[in-house]
């Protein structure tokens, strides 16, 4: 599973408010596309706790371009690094 990870500005917290009822104060610090769907989760030194998955289908539609950045990022990473293209 490919990977592709950024820090989180005020629209990337504003989805994974919308999916956390529980954690709406908490912090998150990184996003990370992969090939399963999307990461919500914390940085601390060099390890990256994971909070939140969530699936490209439970986007609404005004989340999706967002998204779909991050994703493109994944995909030009892996044609950069590995000369290949990468599932969708």
């Amino acid at each position: 599973m490919g990977y592709f990870g950024a820090l989180v500005d005020k629209d990337f917290k504003a989805v994974y408010r919308s999916f956390e009822i529980d954690d709406r104060d908490g912090d998150v610090s990184i996003v990370v596309a992969s090939s399963v769907g999307y990461f919500f989760g914390l940085r601390q030194w060099n390890i990256s706790l994971v909070k939140t998955i969530v699936s490209e289908e439970v986007l609404y539609d005004n989340q999706k371009p967002l998204f779909g950045k991050l994703k493109n990022d994944l995909k030009n990473f892996y044609k950069v690094r590995y000369s290949a293209e990468m599932y969708d």
